[in-house]
């Protein structure tokens, strides 16, 4: 769990995004402030990093309309007590990769069993 959370990196000004292997964004619930931040993620990402949104009221597919590469979109849900409750679901849109939960940055995650839209 400590090697786990060390990896966690707070970046409110994004100036690690061109070096993440996993890009956690957590900001408020609008639409198009997530499509802007995302729209900027992918330009400064590396090709291969995965996109995150924590969102829990927005369809990832309406976020995803934003990136070149939607199939790099994945929604991240961290359950509360998060210090208690060492559980993440990883939520696919409709043009997620399928193998991005399987990739080895994801690792964290032992079972995903949802396609939402």
């Amino acid at each position: 769990m400590r090697d786990a959370l060390d990896r966690l990196i707070p970046d409110v000004g994004g100036a690690g995004a061109a070096r993440a292997d996993v890009i956690i964004e957590a900001i408020f619930e609008n639409l198009e402030a997530k499509r802007s931040l995302f729209a900027q993620l992918e330009a400064a990402a590396k090709p291969d990093a995965i996109l995150a949104t924590n969102t829990s009221s927005l369809k990832l597919s309406d976020i995803a309309t934003a990136l070149k590469d939607p199939s790099r979109l994945v929604g991240i849900h961290f359950f509360n007590p998060v210090p208690q409750l060492q559980l993440v679901e990883v939520v696919s849109a409709e043009k997620t990769n399928p193998e991005l939960a399987k990739r080895q940055r994801l690792s964290f995650v032992t079972s995903t069993s949802c396609r939402c839209r």
